[in-house]
This record gives C-alpha cells, sequence and structure tokens, in this order.
C-alpha cells in the first residue's frame, strides 16, 4: 500500500516515462489489439527499482546486439487488470499523461464490457476507441504548472540529466571553472514555464532535435548556480533513486558560495560525483 506523498511521486515519474500502449494487429480477416504499460530505459537500477513496486516484467530490447552495441531493457506490465492497478495508485498525479492515460483505461473497461458481444459491434467500438487513444497521445501542457514537491521529485529522479563538470575557458587568461547544471527536456511548455517562473534558469527554448515537422516540438530549460541549489532543496526530501545525487550537488554548490573553499576542494567533489555515477 503506497503513502500519499509515495503516490505523488511515482505519479511523477511514471509521467515522464511511463509508455500506455495500445497495438492493434490484423491477422487474416481478423483484428486484435492488445494493451500494456511500458518503460524503455537503459538504466537497469530504475527498471528494478520499478519492477519491485510495481511488478512486472523486465526484458532486453534487443535478443542479438551488434558487438560493441549497447543492450537496453525495458519494463513491462501487459495483463489489463494489473495495468488498471497501477494506473488506480497514481492516476491523481500522471498530469503529464492525463488525456492519454484516461483513454488508455477506457478502452480497457469497454473492451471488458464487449465479451460475448457480436464480433462486427465489437471490432466497431474497439476502432473508434483506438482512435481516441491515438489523438490522445499528442496532447500536451501548455498552461503554467508547477507540480507540487514530491510529483517534480519523481519527474526528477524519472529523466531529469545532472552532473557536476569542470569547463576551461581559454579567452584572456585561461582558467577552469566547475559547475553543476540540471535540464529538462520536455513536449510540456507548460511545466518548463512553471519550473522556471520558480526558480529561474534559461528561458524555455525549442530544442533543436526535433527529427521532422510531425513530431510534437520539445523544448529544454537549464538550470545552475543558486536557483539549482533551491531546486534541490525543493525535491531532495521526496527523492527515492537519485537522493545521493541531490545530496552531493546541494554539497558542492554550498562550498562554491564559501570564499574559502580552493579549486583542489572543488575537483575533489568532481572526483566524487565521478565516483557515484561509476557506482
Amino acid at each position: 500500500m503506497l503513502t500519499e506523498v509515495q503516490k505523488k511521486y511515482y505519479g511523477g515519474f511514471f509521467s515522464m516515462v511511463l509508455d500506455p500502449t495500445i497495438e492493434r494487429r490484423i491477422e487474416g480477416d481478423s483484428v486484435k489489439f492488445t494493451t500494456s504499460l511500458k518503460i524503455a530505459n537503459a538504466d537497469r537500477h530504475l527498471l528494478n527499482h520499478v519492477n519491485s513496486v510495481f511488478p512486472g516484467r523486465i526484458n532486453p530490447r534487443y535478443k542479438d546486439p551488434e558487438p560493441g552495441d549497447e543492450q537496453s531493457w525495458f519494463w513491462k506490465r501487459g495483463k489489463a487488470n494489473q495495468c488498471l492497478d497501477l494506473i488506480k495508485e497514481v492516476e491523481p498525479y500522471l498530469i503529464l499523461k492525463k488525456a492519454q492515460i484516461q483513454a488508455f483505461k477506457h478502452f480497457i473497461l469497454i473492451r471488458q464490457g464487449l465479451t460475448g458481444v457480436d464480433q462486427d459491434r465489437r471490432l466497431q467500438e474497439l476502432t473508434a476507441e483506438w482512435e481516441v487513444f491515438q489523438l490522445s497521445r499528442s496532447q500536451t501542457i501548455r498552461r503554467i504548472y508547477l507540480p507540487q514537491r514530491p510529483v517534480m521529485a519523481g519527474i526528477f529522479d524519472a529523466k531529469v540529466p545532472m552532473g557536476i563538470f569542470k569547463t576551461t575557458h581559454q579567452n584572456g587568461n585561461p582558467f577552469e571553472e566547475y559547475k553543476a547544471q540540471a535540464a529538462i527536456t520536455s513536449v510540456h511548455l507548460g511545466l518548463l514555464k512553471g519550473i522556471h517562473r520558480r526558480f529561474g534558469g534559461s528561458r524555455p527554448r525549442e530544442a533543436d532535435d526535433r527529427p521532422n515537422r510531425y513530431q510534437k516540438p520539445s523544448y529544454e530549460w537549464q538550470l545552475q548556480g543558486s536557483g539549482l541549489l533551491e531546486f534541490l532543496w525543493y525535491i531532495g526530501p521526496f527523492s527515492i533513486l537519485r537522493k545521493p545525487e541531490i545530496e552531493l550537488t546541494k554539497e558542492f554548490l554550498q562550498a562554491k558560495q564559501n570564499p574559502s573553499t580552493t579549486p583542489a576542494d572543488l575537483e575533489s567533489y568532481l572526483t566524487r560525483w565521478e565516483q557515484l555515477k561509476a557506482a
């Protein structure tokens, strides 16, 4: 049984990585629909955690990867009642996938209610629901929205890259600078605007990696310095998967604010970060 705070956390988490899927296959004269919830991620640690809370299956993405290619993994929950059970736990907090989840759940419930119904009518109704689901996948949040702290922690843990790094400036007198940065790329412009309004950072702008004009545009936001420190204090108490990263980055940013901190001290934080990521 999840606590309300945990439901909020996993609602934010699944908003970023959960992929509700309805597959439509034509087999001879019949059409078959299969439903599942999936997470595709190369991070096996993340998938193992999801599976410990919401049991499903973890499978390799590639049966025979090419030599040198990194194997990736995906988690899947395929039984309809298991999918509904997961949705029931976190649905109020799946803000970023609200329309998609509602259409997915409605499809399953409609299909369950059509047991024993004439095959032609069944196909007609399920095809209509499948089309509604396909349309729901394009919906995004454009109104300004700042998630609650546990929801934001789940979003961060799922898919927000962050790092401590060093850059060398060559102009004028060369010097090395140590920084920490977090970034979010999302199709939900309203989410990024809400975070930007609260914590500052770069103004959300359209990302450059849109493969074609038919794909939804995505936007990116970056945060460094004191704004990042405030952001980490905001989500830190509710993080589950990335608390060590958050605590080390907070230490680093606080050390940067201390005038007595030396470059050697900052280098030690960079080393600790690299060791943490390699573990």
